[in-house]
């Protein structure tokens, strides 16, 4: 790989760099055969940024997202570089110790000190940080955390009401986290082979992870990543033995014609199987009209479930799942509503196991109630008729509350 003068290949300035009154791109010169143009990206510092006495050409997409060359790009560094949104004016390049470090400030402008190797994302030197910091800069006390989301779901506001109604039970069951260490190791592992999969639609902003509840020796993750135009792609991972392990992927494009929209979310958790530990629930969506995949690991494999509704206490020891009813809307302008069985208003689960993202819900609980299922240790059966009535007959004053369409 060599940067070369372009001006004579493309005379577009918007890709590359102009420096000394002329262009300069990236180019890739293979072993054999001819040259290629890396559009977009633009031609990197090179420095012996592993300190084994040869310099490595890199390469920046959107000026925040770094690939360096190891061995020629067989052994590539794939890092996002800024801390923020962007990287800050007084983000920059410095040597530290022999080595090459990039210095980044976090939200709260603390500055960071990393460092690279072959084969993986940057890594923290906390002690390179207060060394290199300028007058006037504070240096970070403690190591920078990937952005984080929380558990996200995919519910429109009539959904997340009866979610948090049905939720509202105390529990004394607790989402165990990873540790602050562990964190940052997986985020580590996650962010180089997310990236380097990403290759031809990078990154352009830091990833974001959301942690999923430990339980059983192990947690989902799922890191989203802000591509150009206003795209996005989500992998899901699960670490187990502390290691990460990529489960699968989706992508999305900017809403329009022929667009396929597909995201990957931990939704909710809950403690499904009664033993003090909530379970972190997976959905997968995709479609338009939105459909939604949802799922949880129990008893070592992964279970599909009809929502991502927790209902807190279903049946005292353990938490459930609730299968809400849509509104059953009049046949005819003006006319009132039909009565109709549970099953009638509710849809069957589609062939490939996707629930349909509905709007509005059914508050008539007295006479549509929801589903609500548990788990028996090997598989989700309903609830009896008995504890639906308490749980009915509970939510009857915040039902009421609810606004109606």
């Amino acid at each position: 790989m060599a940067p070369r003068d372009a001006s004579k290949y493309n005379p577009d300035l918007a890709y590359g760099e102009l420096r000394d009154g002329r262009a300069h791109t990236p180019w890739v010169v293979p072993p054999r055969g001819a040259p290629h143009w890396m559009i977009f990206w633009s031609p990197g510092p090179t420095y012996d940024f592993d300190g084994d006495g040869h310099p490595e050409p890199s390469t920046l997409w959107h000026g925040s997202m770094l690939e360096i060359w190891f061995s020629g790009g067989r052994q590539p560094s794939f890092s996002v570089l800024a801390l923020n949104r962007e990287p800050l004016p007084d983000d920059r390049w410095a040597s530290w110790n022999g080595q090459i470090v990039y210095l980044a400030h976090d939200e709260q402008s603390h500055l960071h000190a990393f460092g690279f190797r072959p084969g993986e994302a940057r890594h923290e030197i906390a002690a390179a940080a207060c060394q290199l910091a300028a007058p006037g800069e504070v240096c970070a006390t403690a190591a920078a955390l990937p952005r984080s989301l929380p558990h996200t779901s995919f519910r429109e506001a009539p959904q997340e009401r009866a979610a948090a109604v049905l939720g509202a039970h105390p529990t004394r069951a607790t989402c165990a986290q990873l540790d602050d260490a562990a964190k940052i190791q997986h985020a580590r592992v996650i962010e180089h082979a997310m990236l380097r999969r990403l290759l031809g639609n990078e990154a352009i902003a830091p990833l974001a992870f959301t942690w999923g509840c430990v339980s059983h020796g192990e947690a989902p993750v799922v890191a989203h990543a802000e591509l150009p135009s206003d795209a996005g792609a989500a992998e899901l991972w699960t670490i187990r033995g502390g290691r990460p392990r990529f489960e699968r992927a989706a992508h999305w494009q900017t809403p329009s014609v022929g667009a396929e929209f597909a995201d990957i979310a931990l939704a909710s958790h809950g403690d499904l199987d009664g033993d003090g530990f909530d379970e972190s629930i997976v959905a997968e969506a995709t479609g338009t009209p939105l459909t939604a995949r949802y799922s949880v690991t129990l008893a070592g494999a992964r279970r599909a479930l009809p929502s991502d509704v927790v209902v807190r206490g279903a049946d005292g020891a353990r938490d459930g799942i609730a299968r809400l009813l849509p509104l059953c809307w009049p046949g005819a302008p003006g006319a009132p509503s039909a009565q109709v069985s549970p099953a009638a208003c509710l849809p069957s689960a589609p062939a490939n196991g996707r629930w349909p993202v509905a709007g509005e819900v059914e508050w008539d609980w007295e006479h549509e109630p929801p589903q609500i299922l548990v788990w028996h240790g090997a598989r989700f059966a309903p609830i009896s008729a008995s504890q639906l009535a308490a749980i009915v007959a509970e939510t009857a004053a915040a039902r009421a509350a609810q606004p109606r369409p």
